[in-house]
């Protein structure tokens, strides 16, 4: 079978994979993108609930990897290096291009729509004008490396692919060829966990890396609720309310090491589970330090505003004034009736008992624990409600300055695909349009 020839072939049309499309096309080269979904951007439609946070304002390499050990500062030189080229502000401005003005709020950077739809339909619109020629309902079923005295590239990657479904397009069940090859499918993030463990209809872009001998970081879920199995936090299903976690590795009852990763903002209390963007913002610590097989605990700040000394200052004087309130009451001016009870039974008191009649230390000890709650984290909601994955290709193995794997010339990689992920806000999205920008050529 003869092979179609395409200047760059791009395996994924999520955000990274369209932005790549469209740098190319427009340095006028001949572009092809396969998506095995029915249509390009689907998953693009949900972020952000259905608004599409696209970036945030004075993004630097700082916010992805607040932490300073050592890998975290190889991440942060990289991440430096691609912003150098394309940061927020360029994505203001590409966006713009497309007909998408977009509107701030506290940082955050939407389309002034406010539809996730109104993003994904500029560029897919974009796509179409420049002539991308995008295959949906395709899958890869096999890459390989040949040489071509009729191309003007001394190689070229063949892929062979095959239609999921009955199309209008019989250049679906093909073999194209090409002298790129940008790798912009993704991980596992949203996947059922049977679709990350079986076998599937199409390659992935760990697969098709691995072929040519890269050897991936093992993917994780990230932006992820976390579970816990303390019998005290089933009491605490549906309260929010606005806190500071940190998380620690095999805590032991001393002084307090180093945390692993923390953040503040509103928590979500489950049953069997802690949520909301902070619990996100650390569940990757939280992951890495479980696959390591180290016990994580994370200890939550439920008054972060004030502090310890304050605490105990207003309990003490409370105790003298406030004998005949309930302890739900005595506490409910700083907390949830829900929280003071789970708390009130872990140290085996009973919450509706009156101030007077409760042991004064059992009162101190209940503030001691709202400041430094101790919870057991014991895995997490997995890669099916993961909003990204940590893991995937090295940074090591990629070119900043051009996405392209460093020892396969002409292969490259972009989006969640490569090791880089960073917090709820629109860093992740970030991170898909300057991987897309540069390794379609800006």
């Amino acid at each position: 079978m003869k092979a179609k020839h395409y200047d760059t072939i791009i395996i994924g049309s999520g955000a990274s994979g369209m932005t790549a499309a469209i740098f190319a096309a427009r340095k006028g080269e001949s572009v092809c993108v396969l998506e095995h979904r029915s249509e390009p951007g689907k998953k693009l439609l949900v972020t952000g609930n259905g608004k599409c946070n696209i970036t945030h304002e004075g993004i630097t390499a700082e916010d992805y990897y607040p932490e300073d050990r050592p890998q975290d500062r190889t991440k942060k030189e990289f991440l430096k290096k691609a912003f150098d080229i394309f940061c927020y502000r360029e994505t203001i401005d590409f966006f713009r291009s497309l007909g998408v003005l977009t509107r701030s709020r506290e940082g955050y950077v939407y389309p002034y729509s406010e539809r996730a739809v109104s993003v994904r339909n500029a560029l897919r619109d974009e796509m179409r004008r420049l002539g991308v020629n995008v295959l949906t309902q395709t899958c890869v079923k096999e890459i390989s490396l040949s040489r071509d005295e009729n191309v003007k590239t001394p190689k070229k990657y063949l892929c062979r692919t095959e239609k999921k479904s009955s199309g209008e397009n019989e250049e679906n069940n093909c073999l194209l060829s090409s002298g790129r090859l940008i790798l912009a499918t993704g991980l596992f993030a949203g996947m059922k966990e049977n679709s990350v463990s079986e076998s599937k209809n199409d390659l992935s872009g760990i697969e098709i890396a691995a072929q040519f001998g890269i050897k991936p970081k093992k993917a994780m879920p990230a932006l992820v609720k976390l579970k816990t199995e303390d019998d005290f936090c089933k009491g605490t299903a549906g309260v929010r309310h606005k806190a500071c976690i940190s998380l620690f590795s095999d805590l032991p009852d001393r002084e307090m090491p180093e945390p692993l990763a923390s953040d503040m903002g509103e928590i979500q209390f489950a049953e069997d589970a802690l949520s909301g963007i902070p619990v996100f913002n650390v569940s990757r610590s939280a992951n890495e330090a479980m696959e390591e097989g180290s016990k994580v605990y994370a200890e939550i700040d439920l008054i972060p505003d004030i502090s310890a000394e304050d605490c105990l200052s207003f309990v003490n004087e409370g105790i003298k004034r406030m004998g005949e309130r309930k302890l739900t009451d005595f506490f409910g001016g700083m907390l949830n009736d829900k929280l003071v009870r789970a708390v009130a039974g872990t140290i085996g008191e009973n919450a509706g008992k009156k101030v007077s009649e409760t042991d004064p230390e059992k009162i101190r000890e209940m503030m001691k624990i709202f400041k430094k709650w101790k919870v057991r984290i014991t895995g997490s909601y997995g890669f099916e409600n993961a909003q990204v994955c940590t893991g995937g290709i090295r940074i090591s193995d990629i070119d900043p300055g051009s996405m392209q794997i460093k020892e396969v010339p002409g292969l490259f990689a972009a989006g969640e695909l490569a090791d880089i992920d960073g917090p709820c806000g629109g860093y992740n999205l970030q991170w898909a349009w300057t991987s897309g920008a540069i390794a379609g050529g800006i």
